[in-house]
C-alpha cells in the first residue's frame, strides 16, 4: 500500500495521494491485516528472520528476492478510516479478503492446518478481522 513507505508519516502519504487524484476519482489498494496470523509474525519477528524463512515457507528459491523490511502502520480498518478523516477522502469498500495459504504449500500438514484457517475465518462475517487482506477502496470528494 502506498501509504505505508516507511520514510512518510501515513497522514503525509494519504494527502500526496489525494492531491494528485482528480476530484471523484477513487484510489484503489491492497495492504495486509495487521490481525492476521502471518502479518502478526511478520511485525513480531527480526528481519532477519523473514530473511531465512519468507521465500522457503512460500516455496520460492533462495535467490528470489528477499522480503522487505515490514512497517505496518495502515493495516487495520480502523486505523485507515482515522487515517481518511482530516484528508480528502471518503471510504467506499474495505474488504476483509482470506485466500489460500501461500506460506504452507512446501509442507502439507502445515498446508492443511492453514486451510483449516481460511476455512474458519471465511465461514462468518463475525471472524473477518482475522482475514489476510484488506482492500480498500477510497474516493477523493468532489471540489
Amino acid at each position: 500500500m502506498l501509504l505505508e513507505i516507511g520514510c512518510l508519516s501515513q497522514r503525509f502519504a494519504a494527502q500526496e495521494v489525494a492531491r494528485v487524484l482528480r476530484p471523484a476519482a477513487v484510489y484503489c489498494f491492497r495492504t495486509p491485516n495487521l490481525w492476521h496470523y502471518v502479518t502478526l509474525g511478520s511485525k513480531l519477528l527480526p528481519h532477519s528472520a523473514h530473511l531465512k524463512l519468507a521465500n522457503r515457507l512460500r516455496g520460492l528459491p533462495s535467490h528470489a528476492h528477499d522480503p522487505y523490511p515490514a512497517v505496518y502502520r495502515a493495516n487495520t480498518p480502523r486505523t485507515i478510516k482515522n487515517l481518511c478523516r482530516g484528508v480528502p477522502f471518503e471510504v467506499l469498500d474495505l474488504a476483509m479478503i482470506e485466500k489460500e495459504p501461500s506460506y504452507g504449500r512446501t509442507n502439507a500438514g502445515l498446508f492443511f492446518l492453514m486451510m483449516a484457517y481460511e476455512r474458519l475465518v471465511n465461514s462468518c462475517d463475525c471472524l473477518k478481522a482475522l482475514r489476510a487482506n484488506i482492500f480498500g477502496v477510497l474516493k477523493r470528494p468532489h471540489g
